[in-house]
């Protein structure tokens, strides 16, 4: 299992003192993960940034397999994991005397080229947010 070999054992992330890991279904039995890890001497949010967001650039990133060179996993990752808005996140607003349609998770983001981690204030503003 990913998160036993890659995760605790490899230690990717540094040493994993304690961990909690909840494995959940969507509706398409497609499994995704909740997790929380405690790291030895692990760098704090808000404190370290800079070596926060070089350390998760050197370990994690994402891209869309080539589809030429990879059509069959472009395939599936463009199906089943990426954001189509649907009826559930479609929420209609009005702007001016016009109602506009609008994803309620913010899709479609713009790619970064770099790591953007905000501060805990503006971290809850983003919760309360009416959509």
């Amino acid at each position: 299992d990913f998160v036993n070999i890659v995760i605790l054992l490899r230690g990717v992330l540094g040493k994993v003192d304690q961990d909690y890991v909840k494995k959940e279904y969507q509706m398409r039995r497609a499994p995704y993960y909740h997790i929380l890890l405690w790291i030895t001497n692990a760098l704090v949010v808000g404190i370290d940034c800079p070596e926060v967001s070089s350390f998760i650039q050197d370990r994690i990133s994402c891209h869309l397999p080539d589809s030429i060179m990879l059509p069959d996993l472009n395939f599936w990752v463009t199906k089943y994991q990426m954001h189509k808005c649907s009826i559930y996140c479609t929420r209609k607003i009005i702007f001016g005397k016009t109602y506009v349609s609008r994803c309620r998770f913010n899709f479609a983001r713009p790619v970064q080229d770099s790591i953007c981690i905000n501060d805990v204030e503006n971290s809850l503003k983003s919760c309360i947010k009416i959509y």
